[in-house]
């Protein structure tokens, strides 16, 4: 599940939702991913390491984006999974003190710093299984990633990750600004 909070919403505290949805992520090494997601539309994210696509086939557009661009903040779900150890080599990282003894929390701020991320919290289990995964933008807009049911994926190959756009979308190419 995935959820968008904007930093005016946390001052309300809980009687505002954020923006919901739920899906599917794949993570194959060492920089592929997928997400597919379910509600509140279907949507879809795919990325081989070098384009990104941002697919909305309730409008039948496709957005391509180089990963470079917009793919900072999904390659550390990939690396949390794949490669944490590379993750020291970007981030400062501090053990945060947890209420909650059965978890840990750790924050991570960018080193060198990025210009769409301040920080990011990933909360696991002592167990080191990842339960949540927050990314905080410099306005305090956060996008919080719930992990529940994670299941190794069967014959999940490099193909999985290959986008054709379908007949009938509209490409939009996103260039940096």
């Amino acid at each position: 599940r995935r959820e968008v909070k904007t930093r005016t919403m946390s001052m309300l505290g809980n009687k505002v939702k954020g923006d919901l949805a739920s899906g599917k992520i794949y993570v194959l090494r060492p920089d592929l991913l997928k997400v597919e997601q379910k509600s509140p539309r279907e949507e879809a994210l795919v990325t081989d390491g070098n384009l990104l696509w941002w697919i909305i086939p309730e409008e039948k557009k496709v957005y391509q984006y180089s990963s470079e661009q917009f793919g900072q903040e999904l390659r550390i779900i990939a690396d949390l999974w794949e490669a944490p150890s590379r993750l020291k080599n970007r981030f400062n990282i501090t053990l945060v003190e947890e209420k909650d003894p059965s978890r840990l929390l750790l924050e991570m701020i960018p080193s060198p710093p990025w210009e769409n991320i301040d920080r990011i919290k990933v909360q696991v289990s002592r167990e080191f299984d990842l339960q949540v995964l927050d990314i905080i933008n410099p306005i305090g807009t956060t996008t919080r990633f719930y992990f529940d049911k994670i299941v190794p994926a069967k014959r999940l190959t490099k193909e999985s990750f290959k986008f054709t756009v379908p007949d009938g979308f509209t490409v939009i190419h996103e260039v940096n600004q």
